[in-house]
């Protein structure tokens, strides 16, 4: 299980077979997303939000998921007939161009840009956009292909937990892609 707190205390969990359950703290009970349709039963891996409070969930085998702010997503319960939101694929977007199908961390960085990493490399993602900007991995130079987490502790820089390589510390200033 993997788990994030958004900016609103709602408490995001991710489980081990696609499923989505997300706390709504402002109702004071859980709300099973039903997303396992979407996660093709796949584990959810990381789970990060953006600026905009969007909500990103990585998983095992299906690549990248996005739902809107949890207050966005409109009134519906699990016990009647309506359904929950479905959320919208970043794979379908991007014409999958790139290898996001497993998925080992997210990070939203403070330019609204999402840092996929995978057993592959980095893929980073323009949020608003909708495109993807570059990759990082061993055939353009990056030290290690297998991507274990991604932060940015201080503003313009980003570690990057590796595999095989330890910490590795970019400065985003000085990222190119060839």
């Amino acid at each position: 299980t993997v788990s994030l707190k958004d900016r609103n205390s709602n408490l995001w969990f991710g489980h081990w077979g696609g499923g989505l359950t997300v706390y709504d703290f402002s109702r004071k009970k859980f709300v099973d997303l039903k997303s396992e349709i979407f996660t093709g039963y796949k584990k959810i891996t990381c789970i990060a939000e953006d600026r905009s409070g969007n909500i990103f969930i990585g998983t095992e085998g299906t690549g990248v998921a996005v739902y809107k702010p949890f207050h966005e997503l409109g009134s519906f319960s699990t016990t009647d007939s309506s359904s929950p939101p479905k959320p919208e694929m970043i794979e379908e977007e991007i014409g999958k161009k790139e290898n996001l199908r497993g998925i080992n961390t997210l990070f939203a960085d403070n330019e609204n840009r999402l840092w996929i990493g995978t057993g592959t490399g980095i893929t980073i993602y323009d949020i608003p956009a909708k495109k993807i900007l570059g990759s990082l991995n061993t055939s353009n130079g990056f030290p290690d292909n297998s991507i274990q987490c991604i932060i940015q502790p201080y503003g313009n820089e980003i570690w990057i937990g590796t595999e095989n390589s330890g910490i590795i510390r970019l400065r985003k200033d000085k990222i190119s892609f060839r």
